[in-house]
């Protein structure tokens, strides 16, 4: 199995970079038609990386600039980080990626293609840029390139200024305040200092701006209050104008980031129809452009269809394949032929069931279906047993089937609804067993599982994001009982994963308690010491690795995670913990397998939603950056990489330790179920967003698209690991020898 994880790891990256190269937006094939206007003149384009509206308003200088001339608030791009975002400000066209990331950090950046920049060195204009070396794929569009790593700097400042004198095209990439932004919060001491010297910078420019050049003043994205800017965020940023080309107007609504190719273009006089625009931007110049460059712009951009995806149908072929090695043969073949119908008929089924009228709300209503199941399957056999098997049945049916989306008719809003079913047939075929004390720990126990799923998977959705969970909703002003309840919760699931004696256990387990609970406050440095160690647990080859990485967890997450984030987190854990040893009581072979895969998951995926929010917006990875003072998190990218994933798959390790103390050297057998139940619903999304593709043709893309091939991957990503902490570490054979001794 973990074999065939790894493959489908690199086939997700390779249907990314399929679904990618149909929705890439390349320049049109055409011999590319331009107008270069006789009104064009020098231009420098300063843009102050991260700059936010509420900074707009904050900065007087900037705010000078826009009440005479051309202002409005921008779009960022789908990534909302640097590089892709003033990729498509110069290129001009809005384009799909899912790789964004990594290209911030020169990880497989290739040539921008017709831009900006490009368009003034073919038309013998001078093109400089002042920056931090940031922008490094423009290179071979510039006449000079002058790069400073330090600032801000008088250097650098001079720099510009003399550049000014003599290019045609000066690019002025100001990086340093989304530095700040990423180590002080909004509204601290060096924030606000921050936007000071951004306010600074730009009465400077203005003082000694030549008269013969105009300036644009614009930013790549916004920032949100913890200086994170990633997918999903709502983070605009501003775009300012001062030309004679270009009306002073204060545009209301929304211009994508694109616009600026188009904007800039205009103050220095060329026109191209290698991007895209809307005809309506024509009323935007000033009579001084002439009749050519305004026929050519109200002429509309003729943005090329993006074709059929044939090579990401392609690999969805391969991963139907690559999965019908879970269960039965016919199992991958059937699910995805289902994925391809229902995305091929996506937008005609949003139609019926996203606002529903009259219908009920799925996420209301699905739990019939699980425990008519069981009904039926009571009826059918006239045992729990059977009831047992036909609700695991048709649960993992539902988790394969529903929609790779996070409205009330996707898999996120129902967690719920197939947990707390299954859980509770679990517990009724368990507690048939003999032992009175059993049968009564599993009716307390079981209900407590059912209802914590039910009210974990309780969220509040807007667009693709979890905006609040209820489920948390009772820790808000309760300090004193919030770090009880996370503290007997950390406490209760060390004692399940510490294999030593119950003094050694004890002890381990308020020592948890206590780190949980976060009572005892520490420097952002001292939160090093825990997170190593839990680090180091993963690779020790000895019976003490579950118990050293559960106190290292619970003594660095008060640094990692909100309350609310830890709470979802631990209780999650706790309400798999339970489900797992009711299946393992019920002891029902195939049956209790499956349904132990199936609720491994669901646990894996409902944490997720609590560790991150199941979307890049809610990735946090300001915990790490207290660490790296200075522009050392973007050196040491690498190090905020490995600690954020962690963070969002911290419960995955739990889960995965709890399944080898309850199965020991059976564990793999069942972290395979729920790995293939990963790896089937990952066959699912991939196909049915192929089919989705295929059947909206353009108006399959944006966030919805990205989100579920997001989706995809976390499925992907959640079974990989759960098999690969399974495989990590000694046996349990020789735990309890070592235990023994």
């Amino acid at each position: 199995m973990l074999k065939r994880l790894w493959m489908g790891f690199a086939l997700a990256f390779l249907l990314g970079i399929a679904v990618e190269y149909n929705r890439g937006n390349p320049p049109r094939d055409a011999a590319p038609v331009r107008v270069q206007d006789d009104s064009g003149r020098r231009q420098l384009l300063l843009i102050i990386d991260s700059l936010s509206i509420p900074n707009f308003k904050a900065m007087p200088a900037l705010q000078a600039i826009a009440k005479d001339g051309y202002y409005a608030e921008v779009e960022p791009c789908l990534e909302r980080i640097t590089y892709v975002c003033i990729k498509e400000a110069f290129t001009g066209r809005t384009t799909f990626t899912l790789f964004g990331l990594f290209q911030n950090f020169g990880v497989g950046t290739t040539d921008p293609g017709d831009n900006l920049l490009r368009d003034a060195k073919a038309a013998g204009k001078t093109v400089a840029m002042v920056s931090a070396g940031d922008l490094a794929p423009f290179n071979v569009d510039l006449d000079t390139n002058d790069v400073f790593k330090k600032g801000p700097s008088k250097r650098e400042e001079a720099k510009a200024e003399s550049r000014s004198k003599d290019a045609d095209l000066l690019i002025y990439h100001w990086i340093w305040h989304d530095t700040q932004a990423h180590h002080h919060r909004v509204g601290s001491k060096k924030y606000k200092k921050s936007v000071r010297e951004a306010n600074n910078l730009v009465q400077k420019v203005v003082d000694w701006l030549p008269e013969d050049m105009d300036l644009i003043i614009a930013g790549d994205h916004g920032h949100a209050d913890d200086g994170r800017h990633v997918q999903g965020l709502d983070i605009p940023t501003v775009f300012i104008a001062k030309s004679p080309n270009i009306k002073p107007v204060h545009v209301k609504e929304r211009i994508p980031i694109s616009a600026l190719r188009f904007l800039s273009g205009a103050s220095i006089g060329l026109y191209s129809d290698q991007l895209d625009w809307d005809p309506k931007w024509a009323d935007w110049l000033t009579d001084r452009v002439g009749p050519d460059a305004v026929d050519l712009v109200q002429s509309g951009s003729a943005r090329a269809p993006p074709g059929f995806p044939l090579a990401a149908l392609g690999v969805c072929l391969i991963i139907v394949i690559l999965a019908s090695a879970v269960g039965r043969r016919w199992w991958a073949p059937v699910v995805s032929i289902v994925a391809f119908v229902m995305g091929a008929y996506f937008e005609e089924a949003m139609g019926m069931i996203h606002f529903p009228g009259s219908l009920p709300r799925v996420h209301t209503v699905l739990w019939y279906v699980p425990t008519a199941a069981w009904v039926l399957g009571l009826l059918a056999t006239r045992r729990l047993r059977g009831a047992f098997t036909t609700t695991t049945a048709t649960v993992g049916t539902l988790l394969l089937v529903l929609y790779p989306v996070v409205h009330h008719y996707g898999v996120l809003k129902n967690l719920g609804n197939l947990a707390a079913p299954l859980v509770v047939a679990t517990a009724a075929a368990a507690i048939v067993k003999p032992n009175w004390f059993r049968r009564f720990a599993i009716l307390l126990l079981g209900a407590f599982a059912a209802w914590t799923f039910y009210k974990l998977s309780d969220f509040r959705i807007f667009n693709i994001e979890i905006v609040k969970y209820r489920g948390a909703m009772w820790m808000k002003g309760q300090p004193v009982l919030t770090n009880a309840v996370i503290g007997v919760l950390a406490g209760g699931i060390h004692i399940v994963l510490d294999p030593g004696k119950w003094p050694k256990r004890i002890s381990g387990a308020a020592l948890a308690a206590v780190g949980a609970a976060g009572v005892i406050h520490m420097s952002a440095m001292a939160y090093i010491v825990p997170t190593v160690l839990l680090f180091v647990a993963f690779f020790l080859r000895r019976s003490s690795y579950a118990r050293l990485f559960s106190l290292g967890f619970a003594w660095a997450s008060p640094h990692m995670y909100t309350d609310m984030r830890l709470f979802g987190l631990y209780a999650v854990v706790a309400a798999v913990t339970i489900g797992l040893w009711m299946a393992k009581v019920a002891d029902q072979g195939r049956t209790s397998r499956w349904a132990s895969g199936i609720i491994a998951a669901i646990g894996c995926y409902l944490g997720l939603a609590w560790t991150f929010g199941l979307t890049t917006g809610g990735i946090d990875f300001t915990f790490a950056i207290a660490w790296l003072p200075g522009r050392l998190h973007e050196q040491l990218w690498w190090v905020i990489a490995i600690v954020m994933t962690f963070k969002c798959l911290a419960h995955i390790a739990f889960i995965a330790f709890i399944i080898k103390r309850l199965h020991g050297d059976n564990a793999e057998e069942y972290t395979d179920a729920a790995a293939g139940i990963g790896l089937l619903r990952y066959s699912f999304i991939a196909v049915f967003a192929v089919a989705w593709l295929i059947a909206a043709d353009e108006q399959a893309g944006g966030l919805r698209l990205a989100g579920m091939l997001q989706d995809g991957f976390y499925w992907l990503l959640l079974s990989l690991m759960l098999v690969g902490m399974v495989r990590l570490g000694p046996k349990r054979t020789q735990m309890e020898k070592e235990e023994e001794e």
